[in-house]
């Protein structure tokens, strides 16, 4: 185990659920540029269970617990940055209680309940907090996967030519009783989409991170096939590129086309979005896919059991070249010791978790849930 540098910066970690216990902790107990000092949560057991998680990986922090020692935790001076693992709709008053106190934040997505509560919350932190240097950003460990980042790069090339069309697909089966699902807050979810929202943002996170041209209009329809998990857990959508994206076929001039019955189309990088969390239990399980189809070749992504692929195939007669990179999900330990450092450089260390761009996929899942076959224009949802 690394020792932290000495100018690492001290943090608390609030929540005790299972992402916080495998894997914060592991990541914490890694990183030089981040110490943790103490962890809270509402209940003795929860605190409990994460002291013993802690001491698995060699973590020995103060503990706090409950709305006593959530005070007693924000007049630790030590602590200059706090990391964010709480129930979706409880994040916004943490956060700001959390900001004024002094500590900056690194929540986890979604970023809210709904956009308007983002951009709520964006209002209060870019006026009262952000010019006092504190810094808040969003733990989308999608937007920080360098495998991602060379998802990217790869479709900039212009060897690959403009994106025709994407799908993106994933396909998941949650039983009743499942560890992720038995918490009563994901029981009976108090936010729209349930499991759409809580997992398929980091889906939407996965298209700003890789996309050159993101979508603007979303067209869908969302259906609940298992009864344990409402209000949604399947949608299925078509993404619409800005109308100003629309471009004349690429190839050659075919001549007169004034025969042609019906007014020829344009080429526009359409997409389609589906995901579901009530797949029947079958193998693979839980595969996610972006399959980006360019004029000169498809880039395909996948991501299963905690493995990323990027691959490149290109068309017959292409300039471009064929290429496969695999590796381990390592977001989660990127934004952590990206916030260590913003934390000791008043917010000038660059990230991927800036509040406005996780607002942006938050409207693209709340367009999904809430289209019902009309369409959601995401600029006007999102707004300035």
């Amino acid at each position: 185990m690394a020792a932290p540098a000495t100018s690492a910066s001290r943090i608390a970690l609030l929540g005790g659920g299972i992402f916080a216990r495998e894997f914060y902790l592991p990541v914490l107990a890694k990183s030089t540029e981040v110490v943790l000092d103490s962890i809270w949560s509402r209940s003795q057991a929860s605190v409990d269970g994460m002291l013993k998680a802690c001491s698995a990986v060699g973590l020995s922090p103060q503990a706090f617990v409950g709305a006593e020692g959530f005070e007693q935790l924000l007049k630790r001076e030590e602590i200059k940055g706090v990391i964010m693992a709480l129930s979706i709709t409880s994040h916004p008053d943490y956060i700001l209680r959390c900001l004024e106190a002094g500590k900056s934040v690194m929540s986890e997505k979604p970023i809210a309940k709904d956009v308007e509560t983002a951009k709520q919350l964006i209002a209060i932190y870019e006026k009262k907090y952000q010019p006092r240097g504190l810094d808040w950003r969003i733990a989308e460990n999608f937007t920080h996967e360098p495998i991602l980042w060379k998802a990217r790069d790869i479709l900039k090339d212009p060897a690959l030519g403009p994106v025709l069309y994407w799908q993106l697909a994933q396909e998941i089966c949650c039983p009743d009783g499942n560890p992720w699902h038995a918490t009563e807050w994901r029981n009976i979810p108090d936010y729209q989409g349930g499991f759409i929202l809580d997992g398929g943002v980091h889906n939407a996170a996965l298209l700003r991170a890789v996309l050159p041209d993101l979508p603007e209009r979303i067209i869908s329809v969302a259906t609940l096939h298992r009864s344990h998990l409402p209000p949604h857990d399947t949608v299925m959508g078509l993404a619409l590129a800005a109308k100003s994206a629309a471009k004349k076929p690429y190839g050659r001039d075919i001549g007169d086309i004034s025969r042609i019955p019906v007014k020829p189309g344009l080429s526009s990088p359409t997409g389609t979005i589906t995901m579901t969390w009530a797949a029947p239990d079958t193998k693979p399980n839980g595969r996610l896919v972006l399959h980006v189809a360019c004029l000169n070749g498809k880039v395909l992504i996948e991501f299963e059991d905690g493995i990323f692929s990027v691959k490149t195939v290109p068309a017959a007669g292409s300039a471009v070249k064929e290429q496969l990179f695999e590796g381990p999900h390592t977001g989660v330990a990127v934004e952590v010791d990206m916030f260590g450092r913003a934390i000791r450089n008043a917010g000038s260390e660059e990230h991927y978790g800036h509040p406005r761009d996780a607002t942006w996929d938050l409207a693209v899942i709340q367009a999904l849930v809430s289209s019902d076959g009309k369409e959601v224009d995401l600029p006007t949802l999102v707004g300035k």
